[in-house]
């Protein structure tokens, strides 16, 4: 999805929101109450950030995490490293104290059930300090 230019595009609009719509599902797959959650979870845990840079964040480091950036065969991927990598690169600018709070939660989407039973944000400052130490 991130590696079309947009004005080069061969999909008509339909396809690009098919897209969009198939991404959307991937990302949440809880639906909307999900996104609602972790767009709240995103406000509370950075409440300086504007809800979508902050929501553009969390999209990056999950799609490295998951590994659809294509950075190294499957075998030997580190999603972790891979998140890092993504999330600190300059052209984001997310600051580099912000970039394991946006790992702890991506982590704990994925252990997410449909109950949308996050942990509280005290824990993933938690998880996020440990995160920064390993690096």
């Amino acid at each position: 999805m991130g590696k079309e230019i947009q004005w080069l595009s061969f999909k008509t609009r339909e396809q690009k929101q098919a897209d969009l719509d198939e991404y959307t599902r991937w990302v949440f797959k809880y639906g909307q109450p999900q996104k609602e959650k972790v767009e709240q979870i995103l406000s509370r845990l950075f409440p300086k950030e504007a809800p979508s840079m902050a929501m553009m964040t969390y999209l990056l480091g999950r799609d490295a995490y998951y590994g659809r950036y294509n950075t190294k065969k499957s075998s030997d991927r580190n999603p972790i490293k891979d998140m890092y990598d993504v999330l600190s690169k300059k052209r984001y600018q997310v600051p580099k104290k912000d970039i394991p709070l946006y790992m702890a939660l991506i982590i704990a989407d994925e252990r997410v059930s449909e109950a949308l039973d996050y942990p509280p944000d005290d824990v993933l400052h938690v998880v996020a300090a440990r995160l920064m130490e390993q690096e």
